[in-house]
């Protein structure tokens, strides 16, 4: 049908109708758009039911993703890829996550690659963090972890590129392959005093980092945890690690010295290779551990490796430890930091005296092999090892050597 208008100056006919019939509907668009945008920031929100008592909700005026739940317990479901999240349409408006209590379980894959993320905070009741929960969120800059976390997933924090500090609390036990690999302007870590396995690649390419304690609690250390920590520069490894696995420490080209406690019974191929400034290396074992060819060094002649006295013969007759220039260091029955801490035998008894109470005792012979570990009730503690020998006795900041005939 053909549009007409009759004026006093004619007729408009066609293509004036449809401007007409067009203005008004782009008035329309333009209202409904103005509606939406202001009822963006006022307190509108996106609710996901992720199970019959676990909600997501968005706020829109804040950003905010908050996971909550009805029950006292509720594990989040997994997903297993990146676009199967109910929220994934909106990910990327959403600055920080709300993990709330009663939510035990951060499901795997939850919140990876949300692009403008930048914190995160975990609650108490969060025992798991799962595998690639917060991978590839490169704006995230602050996380905090509830202090029930025990367990942190493989890929948890990958290449999260932003974050610059993180503490572990110390309910976590294992930290999980590659969980804050790539994270590269993280330069402080602090790791819980309950972690017992650092997974591989934990920290690698961790490029910022400048120092690492690695607590009393672990006893594994996993293949290339921190190989490419270019600043790296200091590490304190705990006396209670036994394994060391392959490339641990690689390509951290700032490490100058190291020291292995008692503890240490095996070391895999490699954990120094490209370590170009390491020039010492202390150990304590009275008898040498077994070594591959290029275990620890890449340039072993390079390398002075200081041995406890008395035992430079030893070392120097064991293929691969004899590759390093070898002096020694004075172990005795007074601790090697002039502390307090003195030790005796009599009728197979060992007494040792000068303790801090509460302080961790850990006790190792000659082979380095781990044969009493205990925490001080008093000043003066009397613990019974039948079997003569040399005894290795550490806490916290002393080591002693004594004898039991």
């Amino acid at each position: 049908m053909r549009c007409i208008y009759s004026t006093p100056k004619g007729e408009f006919s066609g293509s004036f109708c449809l401007k007409n019939k067009m203005k008004r509907v782009f008035f329309l668009i333009c209202c409904i758009f103005l509606f939406s945008a202001l009822s963006w920031g006022q307190g509108l929100q996106h609710i996901w039911n992720l199970t019959p008592t676990m909600t997501a909700t968005l706020d829109i005026g804040t950003n905010v993703l908050t996971i909550q739940t009805t029950k006292d317990a509720e594990s989040m479901p997994h997903y297993n890829v990146y676009s199967d999240k109910p929220w994934n349409s909106v990910s990327s408006v959403i600055t920080s996550v709300i993990i709330e209590t009663g939510v035990t379980t951060i499901g795997n894959n939850a919140f990876s690659l949300f692009i403008n993320l930048t914190s995160v905070t975990i609650g108490n009741s969060v025992t798991t963090i799962g595998q690639d929960a917060f991978r590839l969120c490169q704006k995230l800059t602050s996380v905090t972890i509830g202090n029930s976390v025990t367990r942190i997933g493989n890929w948890a924090f990958l290449n999260c590129s932003s974050l610059t500090s993180v503490t572990i609390p110390n309910s976590v036990i294992t930290i999980g392959l590659a969980a804050f690999g790539g994270c590269n302007k993280l330069a402080s870590v602090t790791i819980g005093n309950s972690v017992t396995g650092i997974g591989g690649s934990a920290f690698q390419e961790c490029s910022s980092l400048t120092s690492v304690t690695i607590p009393n609690s672990v006893i594994t250390i996993g293949r290339e945890s921190f190989a490419g920590c270019n600043k790296l520069s200091s590490i304190t490894i705990g006396n209670s690690v036994t394994t060391i696995d392959s490339f641990v420490f690689v390509g951290c080209s700032f490490l100058f010295s190291v020291t292995f406690p008692f503890s240490v019974t095996t070391i895999w191929g490699g954990i120094f290779f490209d370590c170009d400034n390491l020039k010492d290396i202390t150990v304590h074992w009275i008898i040498p551990i077994s070594l591959r060819s290029g275990a620890i060094s890449s340039h072993p002649p390079s390398v002075t490796l200081h041995v406890p006295a008395g035992t430079e013969h030893l070392y120097r007759a064991v293929q691969y430890w004899k590759e390093y220039y070898i002096v020694a260091f004075s172990v005795s029955n007074e601790s090697v930091d002039s502390q307090s801490m003195k030790a005796h035998a009599s009728n197979g008894v060992l007494h040792i005296s000068g303790l801090q109470v509460g302080k961790p005792i850990s006790i190792y012979n000659a082979f380095g092999q781990f044969v009493y570990s205990g925490v001080a009730n008093a000043e003066t503690e009397q613990i019974p090892l039948n079997v003569s020998g040399i005894y290795i006795i550490t806490t916290e900041n002393q080591t002693i050597k004594t004898i039991i005939e």
